[in-house]
């Protein structure tokens, strides 16, 4: 009765090891199954992340978040949702940008051209930086709009543009990025 065998001592390590295994996919599905889902916008509440109030009384009272005041649930327009953009959270969004785009006064040229002070600014127009034909051609200045649209999807706004980042989806998401744009334009 004195000492426990190597074969004892694994046969106890593997059980707690495979306890803990047990506990680890126990946490990862409770997770999954008990957290509320949002949609990707970290400043912005959505009712289909929360669980429904079934009370008749209560039902009436219910704000649904994601409607707008008028209850018609038209798509918002991107000035609403760019009045309320955050530009800290733009901030965050560039980093996916700063990989090809500089953003500052006088900075390089990367893969993309330096996009500081970009809103007003004239498209194709940075010194040194080899356009796409597609882009010298649509001309004119950068608005909010046409940003906007771009941002979303530059190859389906500017079909034949360098550009290969696929765009960025959310709305919200967009809007802070251009806020976050203007904020550090010329004032």
């Amino acid at each position: 009765m004195g000492t426990m065998t190597t074969f004892e001592l694994n046969k106890i390590a593997g059980a707690i090891l495979f306890a803990g295994l047990i506990a680890m996919i126990a946490s990862i599905v409770s997770k999954g199954i008990f957290e509320p889902h949002h949609s990707g916008d970290e400043h912005t509440w959505h009712a289909a992340s929360h669980y429904p109030i079934v009370s008749e009384s209560l039902k009436n009272k219910q704000v649904i978040l994601d409607e707008t005041p008028n209850n018609n649930n038209s798509e918002v327009l991107f000035s609403e949702l760019l009045s309320r953009a955050n530009p800290v959270s733009g901030k965050k969004i560039f980093k996916k940008c700063s990989a090809c785009h500089s953003v500052t006064e006088g900075g390089p040229n990367k893969v993309g051209p330096n996009i500081w002070n970009i809103v007003g600014k004239k498209v194709a127009s940075n010194d040194g930086f080899g356009y796409s034909e597609a882009m010298i051609e649509l001309g004119g200045v950068w608005d909010i709009d046409s940003l906007e649209s771009f941002i979303s999807d530059p190859k389906g706004y500017l079909p034949g543009t360098k550009m290969s980042f696929s765009g960025i989806k959310k709305s919200g998401k967009r809007a802070d990025l251009v806020k976050y744009l203007i904020s550090i334009s010329e004032k």
